[in-house]
């Protein structure tokens, strides 16, 4: 067929006319994209990555969308968004193999950054050391100080999570928190009311536009365990303007407020009216200044108040200062906290605890996880402790602010932008740990004879600094024979035992200074000594032994590095303490915040008055001591499993022979004739100690292993070799896992890893008394957190003289 030329002519017009219309679209998009691509970047040249980041995510056209700098572009804005940050990483990736074709090398650091806060650590590593070795030899310090910040950050984070602190961190909920900020949390006494700071919710339309919106003041009331739905907190201004939670005064009647922009403001204080409303704010002018005062604290006297500013005169960037009262309305010039505490980087949002010494507070500049973290210091006469963080999970590779503590000690709030938060800062919750009671609780059992049974006894312990009996001393249950003793640490005690049928035999007990509550597990048997000299009078009774094994339990069961001394842990999960703690805090609290001495006075000074007893029930001691005795007598004695493994003190024997001279001890008015007694030396505790660069190994497992892998095996050799060396080291044991599982089953794989290289150091020539084993169950963690968990300390410990100054 021949073709025909006009029909040929018309399809080929119409298939270029289709052509044009395909193509004006793609035309217009280009010339779109392209104004997008100016707008954002002249955004992104200014440092506005908020207003950037929108244009450069409605661009559609692949080769832009391709270019690494547009990758890297569109990856910093995103890594300075609150909410997207970690959608950066797959643009920055991108970016980072073609540094030099208009990419900076800054984009190993970004990268970096957000492996870090995603807790990929080695991965981190990689691209600050890239970044390092493209940098040249004549590179500006303060880049070469900035990369050192980041890789010193990251092997902080990796130190923390992998000396994890046993606590749960609960965040509070969506009914509290949102995709957007809260923080700056305010608890009153009870635990029933929070205050607390977000962005306006009735405003939050663009989650880019972050600078522009105002925060508010919200109140919410917990009943039960749940929080209610937050409402703005009643006072006149909080409908407009920036305002933000501050902190509570000790009676509940005064709140402090943020008043100001996000960059310059200062404190008021708001005062409680009759119908549940606020008075309107009035500035407090004794902390403020023309710059920024943007968080404060007042202790429970209201004599001191620490707050944080950006005021010339500092060490930089945001410090910690504090006013004193010099009369009633009179306050001293603010003083800043000094080097200890302030760092060239920020220091805000102190909180003073209610024993008006312990100064928690969030820092950039000290060694952290990243970000913002918590610490906490001591204050010493007029010195502050070196600060110390509060350690992973209360810490994340996020931001970590505004921890306080609720009035009672038990509990912290605080916010923070980790990874399994809602959005932005969320508000948290956790139980403190237990470190806020240093007494010792002693728990035993008293048996005599063969084979061993209960046996009716009185038991009396004498404090040997003051002469004076301890009143906490509970006689054993003749039908049982358990007792218990309450008492304060670091001092030498006597005891006093006397036994139906038995001399009264006197031992000593020290008890070792220490910071947290530990229980001290103690068996006494009193047997007899029969001759063994005539094969004839084997049955003839000579004497009498009373024997005394104690064992150290710290009912911080869970955490590292819990003490110095020479402890065994409890296998109890530490929730199986929590009425006996509870019960403690109330002891203290109620009586006297310096602990149970002024307890005891006052027992003393009731038995004057009265001649009896009686009248303690007066004084709501009773109902303690009861408490006491129900949690006594419900509570088996702590059920030792494989005794042979357990490193424990010494066993104390007194031995009496009959026709031995008993020596005279007075308690009180009474003179009670015993046994004489060798006292141990109890002037020395156990510290870890460095040698040659070595004074700690861990040892990682897969899960529910216990053996050890080849590669630490040369490590071990080389601490048995020390210890070989110096016979006054001891080598410190202690088991760990994650939290796969069931608590039984990890605490026994605990057991195995700590029994396992501790038969690996015996092997070696180690011999057994010179090693102290451990094991503490499981870590609550998550993610790459449960990997760290995984592990057995092996540590370097030496005895050392106590210091009694």
């Amino acid at each position: 067929m021949t073709p025909n030329p006009k029909l040929f002519l018309l399809r080929l017009m119409a298939v270029a006319y289709g052509c044009m219309l395909l193509c004006a679209p793609v035309f217009a998009q280009n010339g779109q994209d392209e104004k997008l691509l100016k707008d954002a970047r002249v955004a992104f040249d200014k440092g506005e990555y908020a207003e950037a980041l929108p244009l450069f995510k409605r661009i559609q056209d692949k080769t832009i969308k391709n270019d690494p700098l547009f990758c890297y572009q569109i990856g910093l804005c995103y890594n300075k968004s609150e909410l997207e940050k970690e959608k950066a990483i797959p643009y920055l990736e991108k970016a980072v193999k073609h540094i030099g074709d208009n990419v900076p090398a800054e984009a190993w650091v970004y990268l970096g950054e957000l492996y870090h806060y995603q807790q990929k650590f080695s991965k981190a590593m990689e691209c600050y050391q890239s970044y390092m070795s493209g940098l040249p030899e004549d590179a500006d310090k303060g880049k070469k100080e900035f990369i050192w910040k980041h890789i010193n950050t990251t092997e902080a984070a990796i130190d923390l999570i992998a000396d994890s602190v046993a606590v749960e961190v609960k965040n509070l909920g969506l009914v509290v928190n949102s995709p957007w900020a809260e923080h700056s949390p305010v608890i009153s006494a009870d635990e029933r009311i929070l205050i607390f700071t977000a962005t306006e919710r009735q405003s939050i339309m663009d989650k880019f536009s972050k600078e522009q919106q105002d925060e508010r003041i919200y109140i919410s009331y917990r009943k039960d365990s749940t929080w209610s739905v937050p409402s703005l907190l009643q006072f006149d201004g909080n409908e407009k303007g920036n305002f933000g939670s501050v902190g509570m005064y000790a009676d509940g009647q005064k709140l402090m407020i943020y008043k100001g922009s996000r960059r310059a403001g200062n404190i008021y204080l708001c005062v409680a009216q009759a119908d549940s409303t606020w008075s309107a704010p009035e500035k407090i002018n004794h902390i403020s200044s023309n710059f920024w005062e943007g968080s404060a604290s007042i202790t429970p006297d209201e004599n001191t108040i620490y707050f944080s500013s950006n005021r010339p005169g500092g060490y930089g960037g945001k410090d910690i200062y504090k006013v004193e009262r010099l009369g009633d309305d009179k306050w001293s010039k603010p003083i800043n906290l000094g080097p200890m505490v302030n760092t060239p980087e920020d220091e805000d949002a102190p909180f003073i605890h209610p024993d008006q010494k312990t100064l928690y507070f969030s820092s950039k500049g000290h060694r952290g996880m990243g970000g913002y973290d918590v610490f906490k210091a001591k204050k010493m006469h007029t010195e502050w402790s070196v600060p110390v963080n509060l350690g992973y999970p209360i810490n994340s590779t996020g931001d970590d602010v505004y921890f306080v503590v609720s009035a009672n000690g038990r509990n912290g709030y605080f916010a923070s932008n980790r990874r399994s938060g809602f959005g932005d800062l969320d508000l948290y919750s956790m139980r403190m740990p237990s470190e806020s009671i240093p007494l010792t609780l002693i728990r035993g059992v008293i048996t005599a004879g063969d084979p061993a049974k209960p046996v009716a006894a009185k038991i009396n312990v004498i404090d040997r600094e003051t002469n004076r009996k301890l009143h906490y001393v509970y006689n054993p249950n003749p039908k049982t024979g358990k007792y218990l003793m309450i008492f304060p640490p670091g001092k030498n005690y006597d005891m006093v035992v006397e036994a139906e049928g038995y001399t009264p035999h006197l031992i000593n007990i020290y008890v070792p200074q220490q910071k947290y509550f530990y229980e001290l597990y103690q068996e006494i048997h009193l047997s007899d000594i029969k001759s063994t000299d005539d094969p004839n009078r084997q049955d003839t009774i000579i004497g009498e032994q009373l024997s005394i094994r104690n064992t150290f339990y710290d009912v911080r069961t869970h955490l590292p590095d819990t003490s110095t001394m020479d402890v065994q842990y409890s296998t109890y999960n530490s929730k199986d303490y929590d009425p006996l703690l509870d019960l403690l805090e109330k002891l203290i609290n109620q009586i006297d915040s310096t602990g149970l001495s002024s307890l005891d006075e006052a027992v003393d000074q009731l038995v004057q008055d009265s001649g009896s007893i009686v009248n303690v029930q007066d004084m709501r001691y009773s109902p303690l001591l009861a408490t006491i005795d129900q949690i006594f007598e419900t509570t088996d004695s702590i059920a030792l499993q494989h005794v042979d493994e357990i490193v424990s003190r010494d066993p104390v024997d007194s031995k009496y022979l009959y026709g031995d001279k008993l020596i005279p001890y007075v308690i009180g008015e009474d003179t009670i004739y015993t046994t004489p007694f060798d006292a141990d030396d109890p002037e020395r505790y156990v510290e870890e100690v460095r040698y040659d660069g070595l004074t700690r190994i861990t040892v990682f497992y897969e899960t529910g292993q216990a053996t050890i892998s080849n590669h630490y095996r040369e490590d071990l050799k080389k601490l048995v070799k020390v210890v070989v060396s110096h016979p006054d080291f001891l080598i410190r044991v202690e088991g760990y896992t994650d939290d796969v599982g069931t608590p039984e089953a990890n605490q026994e794989l605990s057991r195995q890893r700590s029994v396992t290289v501790q038969q690996f150091l015996v092997n070696l020539g180690i011999p057994k008394e010179r090693i102290m084993v451990a094991w503490h169950g499981e870590i609550k963690s998550s993610g790459k957190a449960r990997e760290a968990n995984r592990k057995t300390v092996i540590s370097l410990v030496a005895t050392k003289p106590m210091d009694r100054q």
